[in-house]
């Protein structure tokens, strides 16, 4: 089974310091920042922008596992 990292909206910030690059940037991204999304980008993290208000970032990307299958989650 294939590890994954996904970085939730801010914490970006937070892998990129510790060098940890992610497999996914989801969340509305008012909290990470344009140089922090444009080095997951440049290092191959695929960046989902969901400007849906309802919800809060961490159920966006819970959401996402669900679509994509990905069953064994640690938070």
């Amino acid at each position: 089974m294939a590890s994954r990292v996904i970085a939730v909206d801010g914490g970006v910030r937070h892998l990129r310091h510790l060098n940890i690059i992610p497999d996914v940037i989801v969340g509305d991204l008012d909290s990470a920042s344009d140089s922090d999304l444009d080095w997951g980008q440049e290092n191959g993290a695929e960046i989902i922008h969901l400007k849906d208000q309802d919800t809060s970032d961490l159920a966006k990307a819970l959401n996402l596992c669900n679509e994509r299958k990905w069953s064994h989650i640690q938070i």
